[in-house]
């Protein structure tokens, strides 16, 4: 089945790059989808100039092209909303060749395109597209001067002069009448023909003589997906020497089950010099998958094995294929699966996940792993019966090592490392002096040596981890004693000791960090390198723990000095940890109970550090968007979308903290990211609220989780800060009289001439305890002011709205049968008459409202039929506007959120059904009293946690389905959204 098409016009021109010059490039113009839905992202495509009947190659993008058939090599293009554009012959372009002018000798020829969108494969589009007279304008550009005698010319054409009538429109290139005709400010369209235009009073066009019609033309709205990076854990890294190459893994997906996760085939290039963060081509990349391995040759990566994820039933499948990723074409190559056929077994593909592997120089080694799948960071699958593989590059064909009748504890605790011409894997030590599991190998007489005894009592069990020093294996840390003792010791085993047998040797334990297991260990050129991992812990109460610390251990003084921790990154788990030349690069993970392995309540990341051993200093890393949260908030400064803060989870989790303390800005003109400062940062919050000043974005209230007396706590908050794009600065707000510390509560930001933001309402257990006070907050003078009367005040609520109308706020819904209207001026209240019985609903409904310049709009969408009502402060009348065609969702998570546009509200967010199978949004005009369904082309699949109106489309980011409950996951993904556009016709005379 074809999956792509062509479901638009293209185009096919000269392109101008040269002032009365006939160009040797030319301009494809197209549109690509996928499946009946516009693709947008980064393409792959082939191109072949072909005969009319397509069995001859005239020229093909790489030249490899031969009787019409596919070339070898494509062309990235990036495509948006379906629309690309490409310079044929543009020898700038990777994997693009010049167009000789020579095949437009030729009567017809027609261009022939593959499409790849990174998942179906290379597919060929049809019909070929016939060039037009366009081409051969290159051809006739050939023709030296003078070489076009008398006896070429048509009758009637000599003596300097042409015959009236000789030279046709066919004859004229491309667009020259019209460029002729504009210089002399004339119109090219004929009599009677119609140009569009976005402008009901175009005044040029009217002043060439043309006339509007009254036809009105309307464009559908369109859907943009914002850039984002992805939140991934159990993904590899790998080290290019200029580079980091990321890739595959999983990150967080809806309707994933239990697990709460999805496996990824996509990548990402750091290099650390630039700075710079570049995707990995998608096209031919291996399938989606963690617990693969990855090795570097020298010139490629060589992705192999893991395991997949379902998304649907949780069932997964342990693999035997992989590919390689050539960065310098950025492009992949496949690799043959490994099926051995010198046995054992003969001929079976030997599929594995959470392996180790080695590159020699020449071949990949693979050893261990298990062949049954797991959940992420668990190891309670039984390791795999087979003895290690060898993948030859050259040959591209695997071979099977010798057997070491090794018996495992399981299929996670070993460690290897390559010395050069050995690869020696320890697998853990049970019992006093006993010999360690595992061996030597070497691959020159695919021969395995045992180790020898281990000096003292080391009992190492499992989550050690193991480097090469250059002429040592320095293996660290771990759990023994069945997993009850974590220890800091180590040991050193130098391999050419003792006349080849190889000895060990403790290490020193002083200053040495604290005991651990699953930490990260490289070797800087000069030292170990130790940092992460977890541990179980008796006080203050029994809890598994996350490090983000460590230490730098020195062979040749047998010395252990700690690493800084200033700005270190957050703990984590499933992270990688890449020594990249003169940096160690902490990426990504997750932050989770690392007792629980169940991940549908971590939180995701997607930053990380640098840690430069020269100074013993860190920086933060970050890629794309924030992670992935939910109970954020966001303003719109004018130029950009600012979001901070949110949890992954409304719940409290054992070991680590949900809530989140960083944010970004969305700069929408450059479709670009930067991440906000930590210094003075405010603590992490969800629940609080966020308004923008015109200068400034103030953070204040919500609530936290807080461990420091034991089980985590939800604690309220009464503090907040103040952001400042300009100086890219926090500052905090002052804590001299604040309003009680609340979550859930509403903000506004009330104008000239009051200049503050009032608080209001919320809960002060951010539950159910309900307050019916508030304050103001100057913050030119960054203090509160009285706080707000209760004087018919609406009673306590949380879960209400509040909008500002310019004079005053008006408080509406938490379950107020009526709402209520407040003067900061004045500081009083006014009850509002009572609103339609459609908007009686219980205090955890949540509705969507916006306020028009003259009237409130509030919309509830419950499971029943949807509720709309406009209120008038001006007459204190409800109305109840048509609800015909307005979105309706079954599900009880329904957090509708709603912008206005200038005309229009809109509302994206009805879920029907849960875990969500379709969310939806609609337009409402309360001038014509309609409801208008937004286009489902590109639109996204989930509801968000926020909307912004920019003045020109409204953006979208994050939040998720549910809170974070089991088989719902939040998100950091964001939508842009166009409204539909009028186009205007005008029609010459």
């Amino acid at each position: 089945m074809n999956r792509y098409s062509i479901v638009a016009g293209f185009a096919l021109m000269l392109c101008l790059r040269m002032v009365a010059q006939v160009p040797s490039t030319l301009n494809y113009q197209g549109r690509i989808a996928v499946s009946g839905v516009n693709f947008t992202g980064t393409g792959q495509f082939k191109f072949v100039l072909v005969n009319g009947a397509g069995t001859q190659s005239y020229w093909s993008n790489d030249g490899t092209s031969a009787s019409g058939g596919q070339p070898t090599a494509a062309v990235s293009i990036a495509v948006s909303s379906g629309l690309y554009n490409v310079q044929l012959g543009d020898t700038s372009l990777t994997n693009m060749t010049a167009v000789p002018a020579t095949v437009f000798a030729n009567a017809d020829v027609r261009l022939r395109i593959w499409f790849n969108d990174g998942t179906n494969g290379f597919q060929q589009m049809t019909p070929d597209q016939r060039i037009a007279s366009v081409g051969y304008a290159m051809m006739a550009g050939t023709v030296p001067d003078g070489s076009i005698t008398a006896e070429k010319l048509a009758a009637g054409v000599g003596g300097g002069a042409i015959a009236d009538g000789s030279i046709t429109a066919a004859k004229l290139a491309s667009g020259a009448a019209a460029v002729n005709l504009a210089a002399g400010g004339l119109s090219a369209v004929a009599a009677g023909g119609i140009l569009g235009s976005t402008d009901p009073n175009n005044a040029a066009m009217l002043a060439q003589g043309f006339m509007r019609d009254p036809a009105v033309i309307q464009s559908d709205g369109i859907w943009t997906p914002m850039p984002s990076g992805d939140s991934v854990a159990g993904h590899t890294a790998v080290w290019t020497g200029t580079e980091l190459l990321i890739w595959g893994g999983v990150t967080p997906a809806s309707n994933a089950g239990a697990a709460g996760y999805a496996a990824i085939n996509r990548g990402v290039r750091y290099n650390p010099t630039t700075g710079a963060w570049t995707p990995i081509s998608l096209a031919g990349a291996p399938q989606a998958r963690f617990g693969h391995s990855a090795v570097w040759t020298g010139t490629e990566m060589i992705i192999w094995g893991g395991q997949t994820t379902d998304t649907t039933s949780d069932m997964a499948t342990v693999l035997a294929t992989g590919g390689k990723y050539n960065p310098a074409t950025n492009t992949w190559s496949s690799i043959f699966p490994n099926m051995d056929t010198s046995g054992p077994p003969l001929g079976i593909p030997d599929a594995r996940t959470g392996h180790l592997a080695f590159w020699t120089g020449t071949e990949m080694l693979i050893w261990g792993g298990a062949s049954t799948t797991q959940l992420l960071g668990a190891s309670t699958a039984l390791p795999v019966s087979l003895p290690g593989k060898r993948y030859n590059l050259a040959s591209n064909a695997w071979s099977s090592m010798a057997d070491t009748n090794m018996e495992l504890f399981s299929p996670m605790s070993y460690r290897g490392v390559w010395t050069g011409s050995e690869m020696i894997i320890f697998g853990g030590n049970v019992g006093d002096s006993a010999p360690p599991r595992a061996g030597r190998y070497s691959p020159t007489v695919n021969a395995w040596q045992a180790l020898p005894v281990m000096p003292g009592t080391p009992n190492i069990d499992s989550g050690f981890s193991a480097v090469w020093s250059g002429t040592q294996m320095i293996v660290w840390g771990g759990v023994s004693g069945a997993g009850t003792t974590y220890l800091n010791s180590g040991y050193r085993f130098d391999p050419a000791a003792a006349s080849g047998l190889g000895t060990w040797s403790a290490i020193s334990t002083t200053n040495a960090p604290a005991g651990r297991n699953g930490h990260h260990a490289v070797w800087s050129g000069s030292e170990m390198i130790v940092w992460g991992g977890s541990s179980f812990v008796f006080t203050p109460t029994p809890a598994n723990v996350l490090y983000n610390d460590g230490g730098r251990f020195n062979p040749s003084t047998n010395s252990w000095q700690a690493l800084s921790s200033t700005d270190a990154p957050p703990a984590r788990v499933a992270a990688t940890a890449t020594m990249t030349g003169s940096k160690l690069v902490v990426w990504a993970g997750i932050q989770m109970d690392p007792g629980m392995p169940n991940t549908s309540m971590a939180k995701y990341l997607k930053h990380g550090g640098e840690y430069q051993p020269s100074n013993d200093t860190w920086n933060a890393l970050t890629n794309g968007s924030p992670s992935p949260r939910l109970g954020h908030t966001a303003v719109w400064t004018g130029t950009d979308l600012i979001v901070w803060g949110g949890t992954v989870s409304s719940m409290s989790v054992t070991g680590y903290d949900p809530t989140l303390s960083d944010g970004a800005r969305f700069n929408a003109a450059t479709s670009t990211w930067t991440p906000l400062p930590s210094l003075n940062a405010p603590v992490g919050r969800f629940g609080h609220t966020a308004v923008w000043t015109g200068t400034e974005m103030i953070i204040w209230g919500g609530q936290r989780f807080d461990a420091s007396t034991g089980s985590p706590m939800s604690v309220t908050l009464n503090s907040g800060a103040r952001y400042n794009p300009l100086t890219n600065t926090w500052s905090t707000t002052s804590l001299a009289f604040p309003p009680s510390a609340r979550s859930k509560h509403t903000a506004v930001w009330a104008g000239p001439p009051v200049n503050r933001m009032v608080v209001w309402g919320g809960s002060s257990d951010g539950v159910i305890m309900g307050v019916n006070t508030g304050g103001q907050y100057d913050p030119s003078q960054n203090s509160w002011g009285a706080a707000t009367s209760t004087t018919n005040a609406p009673m306590a609520v949380s879960g209400h709205l509040s909008r500002w109308t310019g004079s005053e706020m008006i408080v509406f819904g938490g379950g107020l049968t009526n709402g209520s209207r407040y003067y900061p001026i004045t500081n009083s209240w006014l009850t509002m008459s009572q609103a339609p019985v459609g908007l009686s609903a219980p205090p955890t409904s949540s509705f969507a409202s916006v306020w028009t310049g003259s009237d409130l709009l509030v919309f509830l969408s419950t499971g029943l039929a949807p509720a709309l009502g406009s209120y008038s402060p001006i007459s204190d009348v409800w109305l109840s506007p048509s609800t015909s065609g307005a979105p309706s969702g079954s599900s009880s998570f329904n957090y509708p959120t709603a912008v206005w546009t200038g005309s229009e509200m809109l509302i994206w967010g009805i879920v029907d059904g849960f875990p969500s199978t379709s969310t939806s949004g609609a337009r409402y005009a309360p001038a014509t009293d309609a409801w208008v369904a937004l286009e489902s082309t590109g639109a996204p699949s989930t509801p968000y946690g926020i909307s912004v109106w920019t003045g020109s489309e409204v953006l979208l980011w994050g939040g998720t389905v549910g809170d974070g409950m089991a088989g719902v996951s939040s998100s950091d993904k964001g939508h842009r959204y166009r409204l539909p556009q009028n186009y205007y016709l005008y029609r010459r005379p």
